[in-house]
């Protein structure tokens, strides 16, 4: 042990050289370094792994799948839609109408053999309410609006080659079964692939009903020239603030910024409730018009 003698026994620097002395204490010599191995590897050669290497498993495949090119029609409905979005200010009104009447409706005429569905009134209400608001059934070209001279209803179908509209044309001066008859028959040429360009080109307003598919509500992209598309969802039951219950129905409409002015707008939308929750309206004289207070849309 080395004796401190500095003050409070702090260990100096002469005391450890001082026992180093006193010891005869030799610093102990370095451990022996092998020379390194003379043996060089031949080019190319890899060194073994050792028996605690584990190698690495092989790579798993990527999950299957399949790209598959767009047909032309597809490629023309994405055209037509991305300019849609990107160039037509697309602005919305939504209003509920409630159904029950119109149920009541379609059921007695079903117990009479007249077998026509929700979206065959719709068509009929639609077309109605664009022929007193002509300035829905117009076409938005060259920076001008060009009203049109009939109403031509698109209907949108998905078929598996994407989605086309064929036309009701003068829907607003046929009966439901007639319109329904025609939907049912252009539905089915849509499928087949058999539609002719007059029947699917033009038009001066489109529908597209999900309500079939459980969709609520939702919004639709403007099938341009035209002005306004309307998106229908399914009818849904609830109750009113007296607990009566109700069937509602909540129509969309996508309109052209530039074309319609929002109280043109709330007008329309107006009318087209009116007819829907009164459908004996749907009967009147071509030349009769709804007298409606606006719709909260």
């Amino acid at each position: 042990q080395v004796t401190p003698t500095g003050r409070n026994k702090k260990l100096l620097k002469g005391d450890v050289l001082k026992y180093i002395a006193d010891n005869n204490l030799q610093p102990k010599p370095p451990k022996p370094v092998p020379p390194p191995s003379q043996h060089v590897p031949a080019a190319g050669a890899v060194a073994a792994p050792s028996a605690a290497e584990t190698p690495l498993p092989p790579p798993k495949p990527r999950t299957g799948y399949t790209d598959h090119e767009l047909s032309n029609m597809r490629k023309t409905i994405a055209k037509r839609l991305t300019m849609s979005k990107t160039e037509i200010p697309h602005a919305y009104s939504q209003v509920e109408a409630q159904i029950d009447s119109l149920l009541g409706l379609r059921k007695q005429l079903a117990q009479v053999g007249v077998k026509v569905s929700l979206n065959d009134f719709v068509i009929k209400a639609v077309a109605l309410a664009l022929r007193q608001c002509p300035y829905m059934n117009t076409l938005y070209i060259n920076n001008q609006t060009v009203p049109h001279p009939t109403v031509d209803v698109s209907i949108a179908v998905a078929t598996d080659a994407g989605l086309i509209t064929p036309i009701i044309k003068s829907a607003d001066l046929k009966s439901v079964d007639q319109i329904s008859a025609e939907v049912k028959e252009l539905a089915n040429k849509a499928r087949q692939g058999k539609l002719q360009l007059h029947e699917f080109q033009g038009g001066s307003f489109t529908i597209s009903n999900l309500g079939m598919f459980g969709i609520a509500e939702f919004s639709a992209i403007i099938n341009p020239p035209q002005c306004g598309i309307l998106a229908v969802g399914g009818g849904r039951s609830t109750f009113t603030g007296d607990w009566k219950a109700v069937t509602l129905m909540t129509s969309t409409l996508s309109y052209d910024g530039r074309a319609v002015a929002e109280d043109e707008v709330a007008e329309f939308m107006a009318v087209l409730q009116g007819y829907l929750e009164n459908p004996a309206a749907l009967m009147m004289p071509s030349e009769a018009k709804l007298r409606v207070a606006p719709a909260q849309s």
